[in-house]
């Protein structure tokens, strides 16, 4: 019979529950052997060898730097005249990994019947839903998630009741007038799950949108008469429509689309070329824009902006002449940049969250999937890099204790190595032009740092470099 002992939990009774039945089968592991004479187990020792070939090792800087790492094989009494307990072993935190224990005399005989042990880990998570009033972001079925961390010997177990925190359409990521900390703050004070399960846990977030607002300008020029032709604007008796290269901040924020909060500033100038007495000037409000042309995407997507031409003004003026150059100047706010998922802690509650939809569009299944595996690796610690220099990286205090890192990582040293993406992350398939800045390949990890490169989806798994990392990263408190 094979004993699984839960390494990375303290033997506390609330971790009890229909796969773990004793405390004794967390943390460090106590175990009873047959021998035939205990009363003179003062010469015994206990031995503890792998079993088979499949168990992943720790190298001597890893030994060094995370004192957790190094097995330690307790202490023996005696039960009986033919029972050895020997108590405190600590296993190595690795998941998956098979030990046999074993009592040898002072000699070197095996006196006992051996003991197998196999490692895994668990780790424990609270649904938390979005809503407020009939605008809702359900929870999402984890169960891809669930499968997939079993492969590497981590059980995701469900604890609590699903919770509910008011509706965001869009977590604005941006370091200026963002959202993030009332999302987070919302977050903490919904994850309600028993504080030792917290310490082991994360709250898991369904999100409508992750953008980051920008701002840009937008120009249109129309040449009137024999002036030249017309440059990303339309003049009508009406309107004067500009067309931008890059989408408003719209269809993201329902408070700030009554308000017109895509539109700053702008002016719109004539200048006549054989006169400049007769150049003009009209400053543009809100009053005068609305949103122009149909949504490029399922959800949203406008690049147009129709300025109305109000009576009796010189925007009147402007569109009533047939010579000279009418050119207008928006300054405007536009969906700068999205992302599909971010782990982060804020206030002590470890959260991951995904976002059903990027750009105007419902996320595909196989991207959403991808997105909670690689968000979830970020929270066990991947892409691990414990032997790479964390001078002025106090976002992550812990990384020291990490294995040492894959030869396929980048993104561990922010603004040196990040290549276009945030955070630690594994490149194998993919190569990056540091030149153009741009990604080519297929990747082969899902720690890449992004869903995919073109047609090449990333994979929901990780890759041949990655996966005994995951199996040796301490998951314990």
């Amino acid at each position: 019979m094979t004993i699984k002992q839960w390494v990375n939990l303290p033997k506390k009774p609330i971790f009890k529950d229909s796969d773990i039945d004793s405390v004794d089968r967390c943390g460090e592991l106590t175990v009873e052997v047959e021998v035939d004479k205990a009363k003179k187990a003062i010469s015994y020792k206990a031995r503890i060898t792998a079993v088979g070939s499949d168990n992943v090792t720790y190298n001597a800087a890893e030994l060094a730097r995370n004192k957790k790492f190094k097995m330690d094989k307790g202490i023996l009494g005696i039960v009986d005249e033919k029972t050895i307990k020997i108590e405190g072993i600590r296993l190595p935190p690795a998941g998956g990994n098979k030990y046999k224990i074993e009592v040898q005399d002072a000699a070197g005989n095996i006196v006992s019947t051996p003991v197998e042990v196999k490692t895994i880990r668990k780790l424990y998570y609270q649904k938390i839903s979005m809503q407020t009033g009939t605008d809702t972001v359900p929870s999402y079925s984890l169960t891809s998630l669930e499968t997939d961390s079993l492969k590497h010997h981590i059980e995701i177990v469900s604890k609590g009741t699903e919770a509910k925190i008011p509706y965001y359409k869009t977590v604005m990521l941006q370091s200026n007038g963002n959202n993030l900390n009332a999302f987070g703050a919302s977050v903490a004070g919904a994850f309600n799950i028993d504080n030792e399960l917290k310490k082991l846990g994360m709250a898991i977030v369904y999100s409508e949108y992750l953008a980051k607002k920008g701002q840009r300008d937008f120009v249109g020029v129309v040449g009137l008469g024999t002036t030249g032709g017309t440059f990303q604007a339309q003049l009508t008796r009406t309107h004067l429509i500009v067309t931008g290269d890059r989408y408003l901040w719209h269809a993201l924020d329902d408070t700030e689309d009554q308000n017109k909060e895509y539109f700053i500033d702008g002016v719109v100038k004539y200048t006549d070329p054989a006169d400049a007495s007769q150049n003009l000037t009209y400053f543009i409000t809100r009053a005068d824009v609305d949103i122009d042309g149909a949504a490029a995407f399922t959800h949203g997507g406008h690049h147009k902006i129709k300025i109305s031409i109000p009576t009796g003004t010189s925007l009147e003026t402007m569109a009533q002449k047939t010579t000279g150059i009418i050119e207008a100047t928006l300054e405007v706010n536009v969906a700068a940049g999205w992302i599909n998922g971010f782990s982060w802690e804020y206030s002590g509650a470890k959260l991951i969250t995904c976002a059903r939809r990027t750009t105007w569009t419902d996320m595909p299944i196989q991207t959403q999937d991808y997105t909670w595996i690689h968000e979830i690796g970020h929270r066990f610690g991947m892409v691990a890099y414990g032997d790479k220099n964390h001078t002025g990286n106090t976002r992550f205090t812990h990384k020291p204790f990490l294995p040492d890192a894959p030869s396929t990582l980048y993104g561990e040293n922010r603004g040196v190595n990040d290549k276009g993406h945030s955070g630690p992350h594994c490149e194998k398939g993919a190569t990056y032009n540091s030149s153009t800045r741009v990604w080519s390949g297929a990747p082969g990890c899902v720690m890449f740092g992004a869903n995919g490169i073109g047609s090449n989806h990333a994979p929901k798994d990780y890759c041949s470099e990655c996966k005994p990392i995951v199996r040796k990263l301490d998951l314990s408190d």
